[in-house]
């Protein structure tokens, strides 16, 4: 590669980086070849309200781009001049709205909060039972269970608890009773779909999640919060407890007999096997790649939002992955020198009855 083309090329890497974070621009001088001089980052300077707000931006003449944020020059050599607000797209002038809007909101009136703090999103509170006629859904927000039928398209039976048991995951069982777990309750409550009478509640531990149902021994085992994996009878009592690691959040049921367990912060998963004991932890790997600005990047696995079983006998656990580079605490920063393809991603890894684990690539949301 000759110096013309590594020129060029650097500069194309640097309008790119420069485009893609607002907030961490370009700064440097260039001599008459074109060469960009040494970058010097801008401070993080936070809004405060008195500040006057920031003027839309606007392209002037001779392809300049100015706002009160900065301004990018590029002539057409490819010079590329103090770095500023642009848009992602390095070509033209950036369109659409300010990069902060001139509107403050109007904060004066009365502040008012909810008498009862919103519950977090859980998932997993929607439940279709054998027969495919039938469908139950947890309402965490509002301590009931709601029982549908849904070839008549009505509402068939409501479940009512009590305030602050907060029910979560479903699973039905050999003799088509339905157990719910109690994140705020902390207990597994049993009731007949067909007539909504509860008919057991069984207290577990702390904080229960995850729920699977085990027909060959009739099992429903739970996976708590503060890590222990509580075996119950499905006709009540408790048959197993174990425990694991801290912060649980599934559990699923292979067809050998052996327990997948996923924690949630980690994304872990924890093989245990028919007589309890803990065979393996397996987790995803971290993903190496390349960002949209060409230089390599990692992503490691966290947050296990949900795993469910998988026709096989193994589990689809549903992660995120995040970048191990240094993020820039600045408007834009979120992007950086990685680009415009951000900081998280999500993805899916399928989990074998013995935790072998195959990863998939990002999924793009």
């Amino acid at each position: 590669m000759n110096r013309q083309t590594m020129i060029l090329t650097a500069l194309a890497l640097a309008s790119l980086g420069a485009a893609c974070t607002v907030s961490d621009p370009i700064v440097g001088t260039t001599s008459s070849a074109g060469a960009a001089g040494p970058a010097v980052p801008t401070p993080f300077v936070p809004f405060e309200p008195s500040d006057p707000p920031v003027q839309p931006l606007s392209a002037a003449p001779g392809g300049a781009t100015t706002g009160s944020a900065g301004a990018s020059t590029e002539n057409a050599a490819g010079a590329a001049g103090s770095g500023g607000a642009s848009a992602c797209d390095p070509g033209g002038p950036p369109v659409g709205p300010p990069i902060m809007s001139p509107f403050r909101p109007d904060l004066s009136g009365p502040v008012t909060s909810a008498a009862v703090p919103p519950r977090p999103l859980s998932g997993g509170t929607l439940l279709v039972l054998a027969g495919d006629r039938t469908a139950v859904a947890a309402d965490s927000d509002r301590d009931r269970v709601f029982i549908v039928d849904l070839a008549a398209r009505t509402l068939s039976a409501t479940v009512e608890l009590s305030a602050g048991d907060e029910p979560g995951r479903l699973v039905q069982d050999a003799a088509g009773d339905v157990h719910v777990a109690l994140r705020g309750g902390g207990a597994i409550v049993t009731f007949d779909p067909s007539s909504g009478i509860v008919k057991a509640r069984e207290p577990v531990c702390a904080a229960p999640r995850g729920l699977a149902y085990e027909p060959a021994k009739d099992l429903v085992h739970v996976a708590c919060a503060d890590g222990q994996l509580v075996s119950l009878h499905a006709s009540g009592g408790v048959y197993r407890t174990l425990t694991l690691d801290r912060d649980l959040r599934d559990v699923v049921a292979t067809k050998t007999g052996a327990l997948l367990v996923s924690t949630f912060r980690r994304a872990d998963a924890i093989i245990v096997d028919e007589n309890g004991n803990v065979m393996a932890r397996q987790r995803p790997p971290t993903r190496h790649g390349i960002s949209a600005m060409g230089l390599p990047h990692s992503l490691s696995p966290a947050v296990a939002w949900r795993m469910v079983p998988l026709g096989d006998g193994g589990a689809l656990m549903l992660h995120q992955r995040g970048v191990d580079d240094q993020v820039d605490p600045v408007a834009g920063g979120y992007a950086g020198v990685k680009g415009c393809d951000g900081i998280v991603e999500s993805a899916a890894t399928v989990v074998a009855p013995d935790g072998t684990m195959t990863v998939s690539p990002g999924l793009g949301m």
